[in-house]
Formats: C-alpha cells, structure tokens, sequence
C-alpha cells in the first residue's frame, strides 16, 4: 500500500521496494496464467469497469493527499520569514535607504513571503515535504554562491555590499527557485536533495582553506572559489547519488561523521599549535582534510545500511549530546589546555555515532535478510479432494468401456519455489 501511495505521488521507490514490486507483478502475471479459461474470460469483462472505478478513486486519493496531507510547520514559516527579511535588508542597502526604512521594508518581505501560499496556491498545489527541502537547501546555498560572485566581481572595497549583498539575495531566490521548481516536477529522493546540499557546503568550504594555506591571494579570488566550488559541490553531490541511492537517513549520518571529523582536525591544529613555536601556514587544511575524509568514510560505511530517517537523526541528536556531555565534563575538570577541550567532546561523539551506526545497520541488515528469505522460498499445498471421486468415476467408465488409461487430477498439488 505504501509503495502504491509513492508511486501516485511521483515518488522514487529505493532498491528494495522496486525488487518488490517487481517481484509481485510476476507473481501476479503468472497467478492469472493459471486461471481457468472462464476466469480469464470474466476477468475480461470486468476489467474497463475495474480499472475506470481504480483510476477515479487514486485520482482523488492524489488530490487529498496534496491538499490535506502537507501542511506547513513552524520550521517553514521561521525560514520563510528569515529570508524575506533578508532580501529587504539587502534591498534597502542596495537602495541606501536609512535603518529604519530598511528595518520596515524588510518586514514588509518578510510577511510577504509568509503571504506567498495564501496570494498564489495554484503555485504549492501538489508539493510535498521533499519539495519545501529542496527549496530551503537552495536557497541557503545561493545566500553564499550570490555573495560569492559579487566578492568575486567587485572585491572588498567601502561599496562592495552594495553589491555583495544583492547578489546574494538573488542567487538565494535563483537557486531556491530552482529547486522549488525541479523538485515539484521531477520528485527526487530526499537523500539526493541532501546530499547535495551537503557537498555543495563542503566543497565551497574545502577550496577556501586551500587558498587560506597560501599568502597574498586576492579577496576576489575567494569569491570565485565559493561561486565556482559551490556549482561543483552540487554536480559532484548529485552523481554521487546517482551512483548510489542513499537515503536521508544515510546523509545524516555521513554529515555528522564529517563534522565530527571536523572536530578531530581542529583537535589536531590545537595540539600542534602547542607544541610548535613556529607552526606551517597549512594548518587550516587538516580541518578540511578531515571532512572530506569523514564524508568518504561515511558514504563507504553506510552503504546497505539503508537508514531511516528516524535512526539517522537519532545518531545526529546522541553524537551531538554526547558531545555537549564531553564538554562538561572537560569543563568541570578544569583543563588549562584546548586540546583536551576540543578532543573530549568530539572522541565522544565519534564513539556514540560508530556505536549507533552499527547498530542500526546490523538491524536493518537482518530485516532485510529475514524478508528475502521470505520471498525467495515460497511453499504452498492445495488440497483438492474431489479430484479423488472424479478420478474414481473415470476409472470406473474405463474399465466399462475398455478405455485406455488417461492422467487424473491430483488430491494434492505441492509447489515450492525459491
């Protein structure tokens, strides 16, 4: 029911539930094979009835569950608002219009965004949750690629916001827009739209440490790196999701272990800081290093887990409460020294999100294997006792008549099949 319910919605099905319905769709096809022929002949007949009432009925259903299904939360709202003060901020600036009248438009956008589903529903008619994501994600996204390309087009300079800032309000609407737009129609899986979002963040991130581990490079060149490195962070995380469908689950855990990796390196940089009275000017990199080797590891340690979304944002909640908990702790323990402070919390986040991901994936792993199991080893029994009083009748009229043996029906019809 479930798969029928994404399948009328548009939704991708993973792996496992196009193996089912593939899987019952020949079962179905080879259960009508071994009908009787005056079956079949019913089955004709009423099929254009069966199939209009189906089509009318999931119509309907696509319509309530687009209509009475999604609702806005208060998350959406906050976001809504937060940038439509944003893109009023950036249009007084860009109109050097004073704070107060600044301060007004920006309310002014931002109640107008709230506005947005009441002034134009024909616009969010059929959206789902993954579609208000995909908006979200890109949107943040554009606030820094827009910033980015003004950065890179004007530098830093006494009227660079006049530009920055307008630019980033637009790339954030561009780039909301389009996926807003590209979600609603073509309903790509929820992992995918994170993954991107969380390589189009890394990789942006990852080209500004390189150019931080150089000397004398120029503010506008920053500015292409975030423009540049962030539209490659997208097309990287989007064929990596083709290759491999992860679940949202799964890029949760995969961002966490990067920023917790994250954590580790700054742990590094603290250390060697203490020991190293004249430290290279490449230590912004292991930082980096750390969260493009904590998304490989990850992406490798997930595959097959298939996580739901509930488990990996559990292990996001315990890694991050764990973490707090190895604060405290070197807090209340009064060390003098950062490493420590940094190195606790996060080598008890590590553990708690290894602890959990295994854990979930040997769950998972057996779910899956007990379903397989079920599926590929089938056995039935038919019991058909009045074949034994017909074939009696028939060995009867044979010996009567001095008929030649012929092949009777079975009492029992075993069937095993794997």
């Amino acid at each position: 029911m479930e798969i029928k319910k994404k399948l009328i919605k548009g939704e991708s099905l993973n792996n496992d539930e196009t193996f089912y319905f593939s899987d019952f769709e020949k079962y179905l096809a080879n259960y009508f094979q071994r009908l009787p022929d005056e079956e079949k002949q019913k089955y004709d007949l009423m099929k254009e009835e069966w199939n209009r009432n189906l089509l009318n009925k999931d119509a309907q259903s696509a319509i309530d569950t687009s209509q009475n299904t999604f609702q806005w939360k208060t998350r959406d709202r906050f976001n809504s608002a937060a940038f439509g003060i944003y893109y009023g901020v950036s249009l007084g600036t860009m109109a050097n219009l004073s704070s107060t009248s600044s301060f007004g438009l920006s309310l002014i956008t931002g109640g107008l965004m709230l506005l947005g589903p009441a002034l134009n529903p024909k616009r969010f008619k059929g959206i789902s949750r993954t579609t208000i994501e995909a908006q979200s994600t890109g949107r943040l996204l554009g606030l820094g690629y827009g910033a980015g390309l003004g950065l890179a087009l004007v530098g830093i300079n006494p009227q660079s916001e006049k530009v920055i800032f307008p630019l980033s309000s637009l790339g954030s609407i561009i780039l909301g827009e389009i996926g807003f737009q590209y979600q609603k129609r073509r309903k790509i899986g929820a992992g995918e739209i994170g993954l991107m979002g969380h390589y189009g963040t890394l990789v942006p991130l990852a080209g500004i440490s390189l150019l931080a581990a150089g000397q004398g490079i120029e503010s506008r060149s920053y500015g292409l790196m975030i423009f540049g490195a962030g539209i490659g962070g997208l097309l990287i995380g989007r064929k990596i999701s083709k290759s491999y469908s992860f679940t949202c689950g799964d890029v949760d855990a995969i961002s966490s272990l990067a920023w917790i990796l994250v954590g580790l390196g700054f742990t590094a940089v603290a250390a060697t800081l203490e020991n190293n009275n004249n430290p290279s000017t490449g230590l912004n990199l292991i930082p980096a290093g750390a969260a493009i080797l904590g998304t490989l590891i990850g992406q490798r340690q997930v595959k097959n887990a298939r996580l739901t979304d509930q488990q990996g944002s559990t292990m996001d909640l315990a890694s991050a409460g764990a973490a707090l908990v190895g604060l405290g702790i070197a807090v209340a323990a009064k060390f003098e020294s950062p490493t420590p402070i940094l190195g606790l919390p996060t080598a008890l986040a590590l553990i708690t999100h290894q602890l959990l991901l295994s854990n979930f994936k040997m769950k998972n792993l057996k779910l899956r294997s007990g379903l397989i199991k079920k599926e590929n080893f089938k056995f039935s029994m038919n019991l058909n006792p009045e074949n034994y009083f017909i074939g009696k009748k028939m060995g009867q009229v044979r010996n009567l008549n001095f008929l030649s043996p012929q092949v009777q029906n079975p009492v029992f019809n075993l069937r095993l099949t794997f």
